[in-house]
This record gives C-alpha cells, sequence and structure tokens, in this order.
C-alpha cells in the first residue's frame, strides 16, 4: 500500500478532495488511483486613470502584485488577464507633483472569465523649481559637492556654480553634502525653503576652503 500525492498544480488550479490518496498494488495487475483537479479561467482587469491639474505626469507605472506590469498614460485604460483571485494594483513613477487619491496600491478580486474595473484618480499641480549654488572661496577648493532635496537622490553641483531642481510646491529641506574635509559650510545647511509651483527659488551655500596639509617629508641633500 501506498500513498500518492499530486502536486505542482498551476495557480488557478485546485484539487477536488484530498490531493493525497492511498493506492494499493497488487502484483501482476495494474493499479490506477485518480484525482480531480478544477482549473479557473482567467479574468480581465479594466485599469482607468483620470488625472487632472497641472503639470501633469503623462504617464506611471502600473504594479500588479507588487511587480511593475507595464506603463499605463495618464488619462487611460488599459486591459490585463489575470488568474481569477485576489490580486493588489497599483500606480508608480508618480511625479513629485502629483498625488494618487485614495489607497495606492490596493486590493481587487478578479472573477474567472469576468470583468473587474478599477480606477485612480490623480491630482497633480506645476512644480516649482529650486536653483542651488554653491560659491567657494580659499585654497584648495573642493571641484564639486552633492545637494539632496528633503532626502531625494543626491545631484552634483559644480563649485561656483549652480543647479535646476524641479520639485512638488511646499515647504523643502535643501542639503550640501560631499564636502572635502578642508571645506566647511559657513552658510545655513541644511536650509529650509518654500517653494510655490511655477516658481524659481535661489538657495545659495558658502563654501570655505583652506590649504590641505602637505603629505610625505621634505628631504634636502
Amino acid at each position: 500500500s501506498y500513498d500518492v500525492t499530486l502536486t505542482g498544480l498551476a495557480p488557478n488550479c485546485a484539487g477536488v478532495g484530498s490531493l493525497t490518496r492511498p493506492l494499493v498494488v497488487v502484483s501482476g495487475s495494474q493499479s490506477v488511483v485518480a484525482f480531480a483537479v478544477r482549473c479557473l479561467g482567467p479574468g480581465t482587469l479594466r485599469v482607468t486613470t483620470a488625472t487632472t491639474g497641472s503639470g501633469i505626469d503623462p504617464s506611471f507605472d502600473l504594479t500588479l502584485d507588487g511587480v511593475t506590469a507595464r506603463t499605463i498614460g495618464s488619462n487611460a485604460v488599459a486591459l490585463i488577464d489575470l488568474p481569477a483571485g485576489s490580486h493588489q494594483v497599483g500606480l508608480g513613477g508618480v511625479a513629485l507633483q502629483c498625488a494618487v487619491a485614495g489607497t495606492n496600491p490596493r486590493a481587487v478580486v478578479i472573477a474567472e472569465e469576468d470583468t473587474t474595473d478599477i480606477s485612480f484618480a490623480v491630482g497633480c499641480v506645476q512644480p516649482g523649481t529650486l536653483r542651488v549654488g554653491v560659491q567657494v572661496s580659499g585654497a584648495s577648493l573642493d571641484p564639486t559637492f552633492q545637494v539632496t532635496v528633503d532626502g531625494s537622490a543626491a545631484l552634483t553641483v559644480p563649485a561656483n556654480g549652480s543647479v535646476a531642481i524641479d520639485v512638488a510646491p511646499g515647504q523643502r529641506s535643501v542639503l550640501l553634502g560631499d564636502i572635502a574635509g578642508n571645506c566647511s559650510v559657513t552658510s545655513g545647511n541644511p536650509v529650509s525653503v518654500t517653494v510655490a509651483q511655477g516658481t524659481t527659488v535661489d538657495v545659495t551655500f558658502s563654501v570655505t576652503c583652506v590649504p590641505r596639509p602637505r603629505t610625505g617629508a621634505d628631504i634636502s641633500i
């Protein structure tokens, strides 16, 4: 007597009854064990985006169960076949000046061979611009620095130069980093500024550098 187990079912399939069944093998005869399996056909997810405001993001990433599945326009409809069951659907790649209304991502239940609708409303405002400059004086100048806004990815700004950064309107914190050991920021760091939509705000950091200490030894003969 043996126990026979059925495994490797597709996600949309399930066994009817037990997946482990006894089998009695009789010498010289053929033994058969039968399993019943039911598989659900896929359903269709219809995703609609409706975006309003100014500075509209032209497209978003459509995520399914935590994985980016495709892009979708800011005012568009996408049809996607999915296995029946519960799924997580969300919008990613949303610009800083835009916000998704309600829960994102959100749960949806796909019915077999049926169409399920889900919609996302997105509101956008025209971004503002931060123009960040660095004025450096002294000796052994540091050639470049890194600037971050609200902890975002750092951007490089050259000494005695500037960089323009589009940001969402509101209160922003600007930090100058990657400062050489022989240099120091003599102005405030970080700096808090308020950016209005469609406007440019200037932020200037003052940095002073001193000569770097000499390395090695002078030898005279």
